[in-house]
């Protein structure tokens, strides 16, 4: 459903991209946002198709309705009735009931309706059938009855007057003019989005459509068809979330709308690789809960344990795993897992842990940091270690290589936080060092520095 407080777009227009570029917004004509937004088109000319064969459906169920009135007059053995159908929408079909049960009933029935015994005869010779019983043979009645339905009600559409009143709709329907429709999503805590229930929920990520209406009750649609219509082409599409910002163009045509999940961000720009594996009966699976890079295929691998039974050891386990933010510009992803047991007798365990994935230099890491983090910005803040952060405010120079940062010093150097590393120093002269890692460019170092790891989080 449209979200319809406007104040929430204005507002978020105003503020500044993540990525240190205030209010900048990138244009982009597919109309495919791979970090926001999925969205399926229905062009204009398939519009008319699916309106045109509503129109169709609608007239058949309305010739059979009116043939199988004409049936109930001619013979006492049909009846009739409406069944509701989902696929019609709150359109009921109207079904066909013969009340006829034995042979001789059936045999007067096919006199006054018209049903020539041989077709009868046709069905069981085709199904190999030795004997007509009268449970076979109203089987074989309907069939045939049901096929007269068919021709006659087809009879009575007029296909090209179906085709012109489409026509005439839709140009009727575009001809007007569009205005803004604007949807509100909330994030959960597992990294999904969801409609805006009310004005008073407060969105994580909003879409404004400009030429569109979200009144769809004109077209006979079926239900899900569409959310948003564009009435214009080039439309202009904003979003606005906490991701950013992004702009793109979209043609005439219906669209169905759907916000990309955290975790379908976070996979196709390569951060990470999901796996589902059963949760362990007791938390002591501690490597379940471990996000490390595959270096063969450049990824985190995240493993989303599933909730379920302990089996005879009458353990239950809970798992989930959390997907709390994401930004797409600085390619990192904050991701939680967890996972609890107990029994009936038990207050059970619990274990959770909280892990910054992101690309540097082409590479991508995994970093635990604590479980209070909500905020990829928190958990930055937090890796970097306030000793670093006094000699920045003194203003000395610091520089970084992957998890390790290397602050000026006045005296000497110490780089014994990189003994059991992958940090290698190599003495280049008396007063130049280069500190070598496998995943980064080396670093020339000139001077006395001294080496301070990440804060860790475990």
């Amino acid at each position: 459903m449209p979200y319809d407080k406007q104040q929430a777009v204005d507002s978020g227009t105003e503020q500044s991209d993540r990525s240190g570029s205030a209010g900048d917004v990138e244009t982009d004509t597919d109309p495919v946002d791979p970090r926001f937004l999925a969205i399926d088109e229905t062009e204009v000319d398939k519009l008319r198709e699916i309106v045109a064969q509503k129109i169709e459906d609608h007239r058949s169920r309305n010739a059979w309705k009116e043939i199988g009135e004409e049936l109930t007059t001619q013979s006492e053995y049909i009846g009739s009735e409406y069944i509701r159908s989902e696929s019609i929408g709150s359109e009921y079909q109207y079904k066909i009931i013969i009340e006829a049960s034995t042979i001789e009933e059936l045999q007067e029935l096919q006199a006054e309706l018209g049903i020539d015994e041989k077709a009868i005869r046709a069905r069981q010779a085709d199904a190999g059938i030795g004997r007509l019983y009268s449970s076979r043979r109203k089987q074989y009645v309907k069939q045939v009855l049901v096929e007269q339905i068919e021709s006659r009600a087809a009879a009575r559409i007029d296909e090209d007057r179906i085709q012109c009143e489409a026509n005439e709709m839709i140009a009727e329907f575009f001809n007007r003019t569009g205005g803004t429709v604007t949807f509100g999503w909330t994030q959960s805590p597992y990294g999904s989005f969801s409609t805006c229930q009310s004005n008073k929920e407060e969105p994580d990520l909003v879409a404004t459509f400009q030429h569109a209406t979200a009144e769809l009750s004109e077209l006979p649609l079926p239900g899900h068809t569409a959310d948003v219509v564009v009435l214009e082409d080039g439309a202009r599409v904003d979003v606005e979330s906490s991701f950013g910002s992004r702009s793109f163009s979209l043609e005439r045509g219906a669209y169905k709308i759907r916000p990309r999940s955290v975790r379908a961000l976070a996979q196709d720009a390569g951060l990470i690789d999901v796996e589902k594996r059963p949760g362990s009966c007791i938390v002591r699976d501690n490597g379940t809960l471990d996000i490390d890079v595959i270096e063969a295929e450049n990824t985190a691998r995240v493993v989303e344990p599933q909730s379920g039974s302990g089996g005879y050891s009458k353990w239950y386990t809970g798992s989930w795993t959390k997907y709390r933010d994401f930004d797409p510009e600085r390619e990192m992803v904050l991701i939680t897992t967890g996972e609890k047991s107990y029994d009936e007798n038990s207050l059970g365990r619990r274990q959770e842990r909280t892990w910054l994935v992101g690309r540097d230099e082409g590479q991508v890491w995994s970093h635990q940091v604590y479980n209070t983090h909500d905020t990829i910005d928190e958990a930055l803040a937090f890796m970097k270690p306030a000793e670093v952060k006094r000699f920045e405010a003194k203003g000395r120079q610091v520089v970084r290589q992957g998890d390790a940062y290397f602050v000026e010093m006045c005296r000497h150097s110490n780089f014994d936080a990189l003994d059991g590393t992958r940090h290698t120093v190599v003495q280049s002269s008396d007063e130049r060092v280069v500190v070598e890692h496998p995943e980064h460019a080396d670093l020339e170092l000139l001077g006395e520095w001294k080496a301070i790891l990440n804060n860790d989080g475990s």
